[in-house]
């Protein structure tokens, strides 16, 4: 039954997806005021979050992971919705699906920009994990109210699906991005600079590490991470 369930969702998800992009590409062809416009591409790509939610679900959900710049990232996000952005520590580069982190940032930062609580982001580095924290700036909105909703549901799980965390609080989400591991990577990906957690003597430490292509390692210890 849960295999027939999750190929029903697999199958509905793929056949509405053209439907969909036929529709968005017919209302830029359409004469008509901006807004209106705007208006409907948000609803179609609410429903294209809805599919994905469903894929994610029934763990069909598709991802593309590899080394990507989550700072590039978190940047051109903030400076497309207009927010500000603090970065306190040289950010490494993380194991990850770039689409589906420029969706989940997307929706997080939505969900309080539709509430009408502008925000700002700070990335930095925290006892071996990346954290993002998105922060209202102005009234308290709770996002612990937002549990059951598609685009927090949406963003956990493609979290989750990278080993990551989401915490929601009162005027607060925290995500947290796991730091990749040496044998987390792919062959051509064996190689560049990477932040590591590692274990020397018993006790672990924070590591800058460089490998080149022809596997040599250079590593510096930067920090105990007890």
């Amino acid at each position: 039954a849960e295999k027939a369930r999750s190929e029903f969702f697999s199958n509905v998800s793929e056949d509405l997806r053209d439907p969909l992009l036929k529709i968005k590409e017919l209302i830029s062809s359409i004469d008509g005021d901006d807004d209106s416009r705007r208006a409907i591409a948000r609803e179609i790509a609410k429903a294209n979050h809805m599919l994905d939610l469903s894929l994610a679900q029934t763990g069909e959900l598709e991802l593309e992971a590899r080394l990507v710049n989550l700072e590039s990232i978190v940047r051109s996000e903030a400076d497309r919705r207009h927010v500000s952005l603090e970065i306190l520590d040289r950010i490494p580069l993380i194991y990850f699906d770039p689409g589906r982190l420029k969706e989940a940032l997307e929706l997080l930062i939505s969900l309080s920009l539709d509430n009408a609580c502008p925000v700002s982001l700070k990335l930095k580095v925290t006892r071996g994990t990346i954290s993002l924290e998105i922060e209202n700036t102005g009234s308290k909105l709770d996002y612990r109210l937002f549990l059951n909703d598609a685009s927090y549901l949406l963003s956990e799980r493609i979290m989750v699906m990278h080993q990551g965390t989401i915490i929601p609080s009162l005027g607060r989400i925290t995500l947290s991005f796991s730091l990749p591991t040496f044998s987390s990577l792919s062959v051509k990906e064996k190689h560049g600079r990477l932040l590591l957690l590692g274990r020397d003597e018993g006790a672990f430490a924070l590591y800058d590490e460089v490998v080149e292509r022809d596997g040599v390692r250079n590593r510096k210890r930067l920090l105990d991470a007890d």
